[in-house]
């Protein structure tokens, strides 16, 4: 039972650890997702759509230059390929529901 003891507070800085890498990580998402759904529903002007874009491109060329000897190009490509996906698909719903609504309202 000593051993275990011994090794609990090791185990409890992995989890926190882990979670701290998890919450940094999903920052950009949350943050490019609410203001890309803000955007895709409030915005009269088609260019304020691209501004969590344009976040992410920024992210994505302030990765590659401060974590590229961490981190393989293949990595940095595919986090910031899925924060372009998502932003993408949340466009793509708003846009449906907004079609949606438009042929409801002109029937």
């Amino acid at each position: 039972m000593f051993h275990v003891l011994l090794v609990a507070p090791v185990l409890g800085l992995l989890a926190v650890y882990g979670i701290i890498v998890l919450v940094v990580l999903s920052i950009p998402f949350c943050l490019g997702g609410f203001l890309q759904l803000v955007f895709s529903i409030a915005a009269r002007d088609r260019w304020v759509i691209w501004v969590p874009a344009g976040l992410g491109g920024a992210g994505l060329v302030l990765t590659a230059v401060f974590l590229l000897k961490s981190l393989s190009w293949g990595t940095i490509l595919l986090y910031w390929g899925l924060y372009f996906l998502w932003l993408w698909l949340i466009w793509l719903v708003v846009r449906q529901i907004k079609g949606f609504i438009r042929r409801k309202l002109t029937k």
